[in-house]
């Protein structure tokens, strides 16, 4: 028997990972769930193949991550959650632009962040909260600026050591890249 290997729950619907393969489920008036339908009842396969390793839900969109490190998303992109160079959302996944491939994936309301391949963090979408850490709540609509955070070390681990440094720093969108360092 087929077994569930991740699961996320949005505000109204859900997806899982079984055995490689992604299914959505819910609410669907954004094509969050996949599908051209008001309400995906039943979980319903996204048919781009079977390698899928995490999936994330939002409020009105979906993002995967598969085994290769392409992260796709689908459903609204109001705020450019989609990680696309427009705001044209839809129940069609379609790839995030990323420089590198991904091993983690987060999406939370209107934005979503991604860990590199080689440990950066990468964030995209509504930034209206701050939700990017770069000082400021200036929108990241087009997903064309991310977030980058790099420490001192392998990891980020807060209060532990006072050497431990993080340099935040904003790419692309035609502003100059934002710089700081931070003793822990």
């Amino acid at each position: 028997m087929a077994s569930v290997r991740w699961v996320a729950a949005g505000d109204e619907h859900a997806c899982a990972i079984r055995d490689g393969d992604l299914f959505c489920w819910g609410r669907n008036d954004q094509g969050q769930a996949g599908g051209n339908v008001a309400a995906q009842l039943t979980p319903k396969r996204l048919g781009l193949g079977s390698r899928w390793q995490e999936v994330a839900a939002g409020t009105g969109s979906s993002c995967a991550l598969r085994g290769d490190g392409q992260v796709w998303c689908w459903g609204d992109s109001a705020f450019g959650q989609l990680g696309t160079s427009d705001l044209i959302g839809g129940p069609l996944p379609r790839q995030v632009l990323l420089a590198r491939g991904a091993k983690a994936l987060s999406l939370k309301f209107n934005h979503a962040c991604a860990v590199l391949d080689d440990g950066s963090l990468w964030c995209w979408g509504d930034n209206f909260e701050g939700q990017f850490g770069l000082g400021d709540f200036l929108e990241e609509a087009t997903g064309m600026s991310r977030t980058t955070i790099r420490a001192g070390r392998d990891e980020l681990r807060a209060g532990i050591d006072p050497t431990d440094v993080v340099n935040v720093r904003r790419t692309g969108g035609g502003r100059p890249p934002i710089e700081e360092t931070h003793p822990d």
